[in-house]
């Protein structure tokens, strides 16, 4: 990129006019804006751009830019203290600052930064009182290309040093249980680049392992005039459901500034078991009898006499109701634990209830948060609510699920007892 030198934009306030770019300053302010750099600009790349401001006088107040919004590119100021120097014109000696400007294109394309405001004061002789200047930039064309090899990424990161840090909580997980949840934290560090810079980092999500990723902490400082871009992008997972669970290795490119060749950060795969939760076979005692059993009970011969499968019947009604009748209090105790949990505004207990609840009741099927709003539309935001809350640790209240569990078990209860009314008679 060839060195670009937008002249020097002199306004003069008394009186109010603006003196040709190639003339040399003669006005009590000026303002100046060009490009640093005569290499070729690559997406990602920092972009420098000088701005000198000129006084006659001194400066008053401090200098405020209005930078514009440029899609698809940031443009943002470097440090909040000038560089100060002063330089000569003829028989006016001005007072100059320099203010560091960058440019980042986040995607390959043509840019136009428009003209942009830089606001101060100064006075208009000296010991006079100051005056609010409002100075303007010229349009500037700024030209980004791809990196080679990375013409189909969606934006990537191009710095002399560039690191990627990993960290599990529970650190390196081998089993977990349903509703149990664990979170990733990647930390990104490169020189040069502002952190809203760094391209976003994928948090795959499947019907075992549901991702939650939180919005990105970015972090920038400057260390003996160097910028330092920090994001931390952050994602807690809450199992599902129980199975074995890959998440594959992240490959993260980049562009090495420093040796011209795009590079790769590789994350490991992580693969752990998820397991049911324990304890929820009717806390130690035996579930009930499945439809395979059911079926076991019966008499093996189908041509048996009509007494033997009255008594197969029977047997298997009184099983059942015994099964329920010791069932019933525990199961009612799951779902006022859950309910306590809601009122006392406690996701992660609510959450460990509800898996427990909910598993009791299905028969020791493992139901997600998904499948149960299924049931019951209701439930579907207050469900939500608390899914979001487990994974990003935010205040919740749990009234509304509470009042949403509390209707949707006597839903329940009633659609039961319906269902018993309609049953035929057993010796017609």
């Amino acid at each position: 990129m060839k060195v670009v030198f937008l002249g020097v934009v002199a306004l003069m306030l008394v009186p109010d006019r603006s003196l040709p770019a190639a003339e040399p300053v003669t006005g009590p302010v000026a303002i100046e804006m060009s490009l640093d750099s005569d290499k070729p600009l690559l997406a990602g790349q920092k972009c420098p751009i000088t701005v000198n401001l000129l006084t006659a006088t001194t400066f008053s107040s401090a200098v405020a830019f209005d930078l514009p919004r440029v899609a698809g590119g940031v443009l943002m100021q470097f440090g909040d203290r000038p560089t100060l120097g002063t330089r000569d014109e003829g028989k006016t000696s001005y007072i100059v600052q320099t203010y560091d400007l960058a440019f980042f294109a986040l995607r390959p394309g043509t840019y136009t930064l428009p003209s942009f405001a830089v606001r101060f004061s100064s006075p208009a002789m000296p010991g006079g009182q100051p005056v609010e200047r409002s100075l303007m930039t010229e349009p500037l064309t700024i030209t980004a290309k791809a990196p080679p090899g990375a013409e189909t990424l969606p934006g990537i990161v191009c710095a002399e040093k560039y690191r990627v840090e990993e960290s599990w909580t529970p650190d390196n997980p081998k089993t977990l249980h349903v509703g149990d949840s664990l979170t990733r934290r990647i930390t990104s560090n490169a020189t040069d680049v502002p952190a809203m810079v760094f391209p976003p980092i994928p948090a795959p999500s499947t019907e075992t392992l549901k991702a939650y990723p939180r919005p990105p902490a970015v972090e920038d400082r400057i260390e003996r005039g160097v910028l330092l871009g920090k994001r931390i992008d952050e994602t807690t997972y809450i199992c599902q459901k129980p199975g074995r669970v890959s998440l594959p290795e992240l490959v993260i490119p980049w562009w090495s500034l420093e040796d011209n060749v795009l590079q790769e950060v590789r994350l490991p795969a992580v693969t752990f078991e998820i397991l049911a939760r324990p304890g929820d076979a009717a806390d130690g005692k035996s579930p009930g009898p499945t439809a395979a059993s059911a079926r076991r009970l019966r008499w093996p011969w189908w041509m048996a006499a009509g007494s033997a499968l009255l008594l197969s019947a029977a047997i298997i009604l009184f099983v059942r109701w015994e099964h329920s009748a010791s069932a019933a209090p525990l199961g009612a105790a799951r779902f006022h634990e859950l309910i306590l949990a809601c009122r006392k505004n406690d996701p992660r207990k609510a959450h460990d209830a509800l898996f427990r609840w909910k598993s009791f009741s299905s028969g020791n099927a493992v139901t997600t948060c998904e499948e149960i709003a299924a049931q019951d539309h209701s439930l579907t935001g207050p469900m939500g609510d608390l899914e979001r809350a487990v994974a990003t640790g935010a205040p919740w209240d749990g009234r509304s699920l509470a009042d949403a569990l509390q209707r949707h078990r006597t839903g329940e209860g009633h659609q039961a007892r319906t269902a018993a009314a309609r049953l035929p008679p057993l010796n017609p």
